[in-house]
């Protein structure tokens, strides 16, 4: 009897550490419920559309066509400290896109970091 509980003992441990070792979650999965990503473009008139308003929990996607780097952040120019997870950290090559997913509900204004004359605002809205 106790041999049949130990032999069922080590094979639940060993299917569990199998599981462990090959899942992956699903990295694409978004909380998103309508799932929607928009695009904000920044242009030589600038941010293009200059205010969008999303869904928490949706997906913007920043692009240029003025062919040099970009920077889309939080304001307040330069920290970045309103929203600080609302930035990429480093210039956008002007051939890449960045995306953001924004999990705050609220009023967000922000602007380009290397030219902060460009403004726009994300409201997100539960």
């Amino acid at each position: 009897m106790k041999k049949i509980i130990l032999v069922a003992l080590v094979a639940a441990v060993v299917v569990a550490l199998l599981f462990l070792i090959t899942y992956k979650p699903n990295k694409d999965s978004t909380n998103s419920s309508s799932g929607k990503t928009y695009i904000l473009e920044l242009r030589e008139e600038g941010y293009s559309p200059n205010e969008i308003k999303i869904k928490k929990g949706e997906i913007i996607t920043f692009k240029t066509t003025l062919g040099k780097p970009f920077w889309p952040a939080s304001d307040i120019h330069p920290t970045h400290g309103i929203y600080p997870e609302f930035d990429p950290g480093d210039a956008i090559m002007s051939d890449k896109t960045w995306s953001y997913k924004f999990n705050k509900v609220g009023k967000w204004r922000f602007h380009d970091h290397l030219a902060p004359y460009f403004t726009g605002t994300v409201l997100v809205e539960e």
